[in-house]
């Protein structure tokens, strides 16, 4: 499915509305248990349904998952739970449409902050104009009910960019079945006091089994594919078709009328996709595809840029370190560009102007991982060349060639903490096993210096 998607804005919309439309139908079917199992009862069978069907599909290998990836499944496990049991509660007091309407504010959080450019603030100043209007407070509001659905709402928001991390660091959606197994356990005790106490009929457990395919197995291994490949702020604009999903399915399966200050509410939040969307350069499409041309391939370098076309070439050395532990394992951070492209890639970065390589491997390990390491050999360098037509938009320089001359060290660890770096070109950092490298999205350079690094040992 990743292939299908890849590059294509298009599609990768149509799993995110696919992905809502399922959701709430989930929902919505789920409500009909209300009466019996309770919000809470719902919630843990159908985490139950949806850990079954996605262990069944995934296969998770647990034993086999490094601390890093543990810490994001349960982290994502927590906001599976918490998320899903407070939207429950809500539809249950305020009405499936206006629960999802307030829960979608998580998602519009992560757009506004995830933004970078004029239009993209105006779909988000439109949506949340949209979002005003469905919620007008009255005399007989319950405010209890708004209370617990922002609290969805924040879940929501958590749930997206912790999704992130777990599509990075465990393969396919291992992770996702993972976090669903891990709330379901959690909502056990839950689901084991309501049936001794309500006793429900069979159809009570048909519903939330439903539930739990459409509302969390469906959408959950759609959305962990999507953003893979599009950037926060599409994903987190792209679904505020939740509310327009909710307040159709709430009219046609539940009967909840909504005023038509409402839907004109629900018409803008839409206006936001579309204005946000149209011309917005996804990460996939505008990643480009890396050649690497090692040693002194001059007729390869011709060939591509003749000497009657070639006018000018930028360039540019950078400094990088394979660094491993006792385990065997290697250091990587996450590189990302905000629409343009990300993968995990080799600790290091560019040299500053009479800065000896050697230091500034030093430097940017400790700014990318926090970890303070000493070189101990020069592994071999690397020559990139990147055409002109696929240069970074923020370069500046798009339309002139790249010429990287990358060298690799090898280094150790001699002191330091594993930090994340802060607002730099890396959003994460983490060790990896070879098996879970070759699993990884990461950039070329990491298999040349993999093959450096073999070669010299």
């Amino acid at each position: 499915m990743s292939s299908w998607i890849k590059g294509r804005k298009g599609r990768g919309f149509s799993l995110i509305a696919t992905s809502a439309l399922s959701t709430q139908s989930g929902a919505a079917v789920g409500s009909f248990a209300f009466g019996t199992l309770g919000p809470l009862g719902v919630v843990a069978i159908r985490q139950i349904a949806a850990a079954l069907v996605l262990c069944a599909i995934a296969r998770p290998k647990l034993r086999s998952f490094t601390g890093a990836q543990w810490r994001a499944v349960a982290l994502l496990a927590f906001f599976f739970a918490v998320m899903n049991a407070a939207l429950y509660t809500a539809i249950d007091r305020v009405g499936l449409g206006t629960a999802v309407t307030i829960e979608f504010l998580g998602p519009l959080a992560v757009a506004a902050w995830s933004s970078r450019r004029g239009r993209d603030f105006v779909g988000v100043a439109l949506a949340m104009l949209g979002v005003m209007l469905l919620t007008q407070p009255s005399p007989t509001t319950d405010f209890l009910g708004i209370g617990v659905a922002l609290i969805a709402a924040m879940c929501w928001a958590g749930y997206i960019l912790t999704n992130r991390v777990v599509g990075r660091r465990v393969k396919g959606v291992q992770g996702t079945a993972a976090a669903t197994v891990l709330s379901s356990l959690g909502m056990l005790p839950i689901l084991v006091v309501i049936i001794w106490h309500a006793q429900p009929p069979p159809e009570a457990y048909l519903f939330a089994c439903v539930a739990g395919l459409l509302a969390t197995a469906i959408p959950y291994a759609f959305d962990l594919v999507v953003l893979r490949h599009v950037s926060p702020l599409i994903f987190g604009v792209g679904m505020s078709l939740h509310p327009l999903f909710a307040g159709i399915i709430g009219l046609l399966l539940l009967n909840q009328q909504l005023p038509l200050i409402a839907w004109s509410g629900i018409l803008l939040v839409v206006l936001s996709n579309g204005l946000t969307l149209t011309g917005t350069r996804s990460a996939a499409g505008a990643a480009p595809r890396l050649r690497f041309r090692r040693g002194r391939r001059r007729s390869a370098r011709q060939a591509a840029y003749p000497a009657d076309t070639v006018t000018a070439m930028d360039i540019r050395i950078s400094a990088y370190a394979v660094i491993t532990d006792d385990q065997k394992r290697m250091l990587l951070p996450h590189w990302m560009e905000q629409g343009f492209g990300s993968g995990w890639t080799m600790p290091g970065g560019g040299i500053d102007p009479g800065e000896d390589p050697a230091d500034a491997v030093v430097r940017e390990v400790f700014e990318e991982s926090g970890y303070r390491v000493h070189v101990t050999e020069l592994l071999g360098i690397d020559n990139l060349v990147i055409p002109g037509d696929r240069r970074t938009p923020t370069s500046g320089r798009e339309g002139i060639p790249l010429q990287n001359l990358r060298i690799v060290y090898r280094a150790r660890i001699i002191g330091g903490e594993l930090t994340v770096e802060q607002d730099g070109s890396t959003d994460d950092v983490a060790w990896f096993t070879p098996a879970e490298i070759d699993s990884l999205d990461r950039v070329s350079l990491v298999d040349t210096a993999r093959r450096m690094a073999q070669e010299i040992s």
